[in-house]
Formats: structure tokens, C-alpha cells, sequence
């Protein structure tokens, strides 16, 4: 049992405080969630309905883990330095909070001298509309329209943070339109000295190279739905084509990074325990320029932990081999994870079988799956794997397509 007298309060945000026990690195963030009251008043973008508050409990222990690249790091807290509590890595639990990190980091990047930028955000949709740290997936995600306008609202409050709410911000549609289009804006202020790129496509990139042409003026890509590697045939071509775009879009710092992804199938049911989130996982990365990517274990009350640091993005396979590093540690956040699924209800066992076909490696999902596979699975399984998944369902089912052949 923990003593009392351990713990340090530690103020995080203005909605927040969190209790840190120095000798654990236990970290316990206490007091209701503001679920996007700053959102709404400003931008009307969450659901303003209450939901009950729920105690959030972030975990880290003294363990030590590789990065891709081999190098060691461990994580531990001091045991007499009052001030290391600060320093405990703890995610953003809001969309608010969220856009305060991307905002102080693109200040801090700017000073620096870095003016492309690629940021990343965790969209609050679906089961994250109303509370952020939720990680089970919804039978019916939202619609292509609604995830660009949520990533338009969050940029509109990013270009708020950084340059005052007088900043005169103008949005205007740079794609082709229509029922099955990719929606993608730019973002810009009055003065002209800040744009961003909201949503963009491959087929976005000759307008962002025009963008970028401006000299004075920073330049965001956010949240962009293109794919970079892995497929046989690059969103951008072959050889030389292909080149000149990844040249150019090298240039973009990813400066602020929160993604999401589901490793294996951590909902299904283990027959021989009967429980669930035995194994696989789901993982949070956060990047914070100049730092490496912090890679967080999830648990379905928001509940998280750090695992494991990384020089670059972890792939589906490293992300892998990080889980199995952890549940070998014996990590709280697993058991966690299992102890809260035990509270609630038995997932549906067409939600579980969706889950399972999503996370299915290379081998297992052949062409015929992926062909009887209706539009909500193959999202799903496109995300599972750190893909974009909007696009007509044509595109996506080859994306799919492209990633299993690959991971096989």
C-alpha cells in the first residue's frame, strides 16, 4: 500500500493537478476533466453534455528498454529530488491540452529557427468526442467530413494560441470536392506570416510546394493522410517522383506528433482466461520537438503508461516487440488494462471478430478477406496499422491490400 506522505502534488494544466509518489514514479491525475469546455465556447467543437468524471491513473515504473535503434534508456524518477515529479512523462488528457503542447512546441521550434512543420493530432471523434482518453473503438466512425472539420477546429485554435484571437484566420478548400472527395483546407492568418496545410492528400502536394515558396511565412502540414512508406506503389509515384516528394517533404519537422494505434487485437477474449487485453496492446506516441517519441501503453480508462522511448516513429513490428518488452516486465499498465476490462461489458462478438480480422497479420489477410471486409472493418484495420483511412473505400481497400502484402 502507498503511503500518503509520498506523494508531491504537481499542477499539469489548468483543469488538472496530478499527485506523484516520488519513490514509484507513480503518477495519479486527479480532479474532472474539462472535456473540451474551451472547445465548445469557442469553436462549437465537442458535445458540451457532462459525462461522469472518471479518475485517471498514469503509471511508470523503473524499466528499461531499447529504441529502434538499439539505444538503451531508462525511466525512473528520483527518489529525493522533489522537482523530478515535473519531469514524469504524462500525456495530454484534453484536445485543449493537446493543442497548448503543439503550440508552446512550434514556439520553441520557430525560435529555433524551424519553420516547416509537420503536426499530428489525436482528433477528438468517435469515442473520443466525449472523453479523450477512451480507446475502444465505436461500431460506426464518424463521417470523412467530421474528421476534417474536427482537425480545421483544432488548427484554428492552434493559429488562437499562438498568435492572439484578433489573428483575422481565413480557411479556404484546395481540394476537387464532391460526395467521395478528400476534403483538405488552408489555414492562414490576416498578416499572412503563418499557414497551414489541414488534411492534405497527395494530390495536395503541388499546392504545398507553392505554399512554401513564400519566404517569411511558416508552414504547418497538419494531420496529413498520405502514405510515406511501406506500400509497394508510394502515394507519390515511382523513382524519380517519388524522390522529389519525400526531398521536399523531409523539410517538414514533425515537430508535435499524438497518434493512436492498436497492436494485435487486445479486446478479443483469451479462451484459456477468459480475459481480455492479454495481449496486443494499445499505444499512444507523442513527439515534442527536439525530444525522441515517447511511446505510452493504454488502458480503456485512460489509464496510461511510458514503455519505451524511440529516435524515430516505432512501426508496427517494433511497436510489437516494445508490448511484448513490457508484459515481460511485468508493466502495472497491462494488468491495468485487464483489471479494467473486467469492469465492463463483454465486447460483442461481431466487434471481436471485426477486431481480430483488423489486427490479423499479413499471412491471415488475404485478398479475400480484405475483399469481404465492409467499409468499417477495412478503417479499422488501416488505423490498426498507423494508415490513414479516409479516401473512397476503392483506395482503402487497396491500401489494405498493400500493407498486408507487405507485412506478409
Amino acid at each position: 500500500m502507498l503511503s500518503t506522505a509520498s506523494w508531491c502534488s504537481v499542477s499539469t494544466t489548468k483543469t488538472w493537478r496530478c499527485q506523484v509518489n516520488l519513490k514509484t514514479s507513480l503518477v495519479r491525475q486527479v480532479g474532472p476533466p474539462r472535456f473540451g469546455r474551451e472547445l465548445v465556447s469557442r469553436l462549437v467543437l465537442l458535445n458540451s453534455s457532462s459525462k461522469k468524471t472518471q479518475q485517471r491513473l498514469d503509471f511508470q515504473k523503473n524499466v528499461t528498454v531499447s529504441d529502434r535503434n538499439g539505444h538503451m534508456r531508462a525511466f525512473a524518477a528520483s527518489d529525493t529530488d522533489p522537482g523530478a515529479a515535473s519531469s514524469v512523462p504524462t500525456l495530454p488528457v484534453d484536445p485543449v491540452e493537446m493543442v497548448d503542447q503543439a503550440a508552446a512546441t512550434l514556439e520553441r521550434a520557430m525560435a529555433e529557427g524551424v519553420f516547416r512543420h509537420r503536426i499530428d493530432l489525436l482528433l477528438p471523434i468517435n469515442e473520443k468526442e466525449f472523453d479523450f482518453g477512451a480507446t475502444e473503438s465505436i461500431d460506426y466512425p464518424c463521417s470523412l467530413m467530421k474528421e476534417y472539420e474536427t482537425a480545421i477546429n483544432l488548427t484554428k485554435l492552434l493559429f488562437r494560441k499562438l498568435l492572439g484571437d484578433d489573428a483575422g484566420l481565413t480557411i479556404r478548400r484546395v481540394d476537387e470536392g464532391g460526395v467521395e472527395g478528400e476534403p483538405c483546407g488552408v489555414v492562414t492568418n490576416a498578416a499572412d506570416t503563418l499557414a497551414a496545410v489541414v488534411y492534405p492528400t497527395a494530390n495536395i502536394l503541388p499546392q504545398i510546394r507553392k505554399l512554401a515558396e513564400k519566404e517569411g511565412r511558416a508552414l504547418l502540414i497538419v494531420n496529413p493522410q498520405w502514405r510515406e512508406s511501406g506500400q509497394i506503389v508510394s502515394d507519390f509515384g515511382i523513382g524519380p517522383w517519388k524522390k522529389a516528394a519525400y526531398d521536399f517533404l523531409d523539410t517538414f519537422e514533425p515537430s508535435y506528433v499524438l497518434v493512436e494505434k492498436r497492436i494485435g487485437a487486445p479486446g478479443s477474449v483469451d479462451i484459456s482466461s477468459g480475459a481480455r487485453f492479454g495481449s496486443g496492446g494499445v499505444l499512444r506516441y507523442l513527439r515534442r520537438f527536439p525530444g525522441e517519441y515517447q511511446v505510452f501503453a493504454m488502458a480503456a480508462d485512460g489509464s496510461s503508461q511510458q514503455i519505451a522511448v524511440s529516435e524515430g516513429m516505432p512501426d508496427y513490428r517494433e511497436s510489437e516487440a516494445m508490448i511484448a518488452r513490457g508484459r515481460e516486465a511485468k508493466l502495472e499498465i497491462f494488468e491495468r488494462a485487464q483489471e479494467v476490462s473486467k469492469g465492463g461489458e463483454a465486447e460483442a462478438p461481431e466487434a471481436a471478430a471485426a477486431e481480430e480480422v483488423a489486427a490479423a497479420g499479413g499471412a491471415e489477410l488475404s485478398e479475400a478477406a480484405i475483399d469481404a471486409m465492409d467499409a468499417v472493418m477495412i478503417r479499422r484495420a488501416l488505423i490498426s496499422r498507423g494508415l490513414p483511412s479516409s479516401g473512397k473505400l476503392a483506395a482503402l481497400r487497396k491500401r489494405l491490400k498493400e500493407a498486408a502484402c507487405k507485412q506478409g
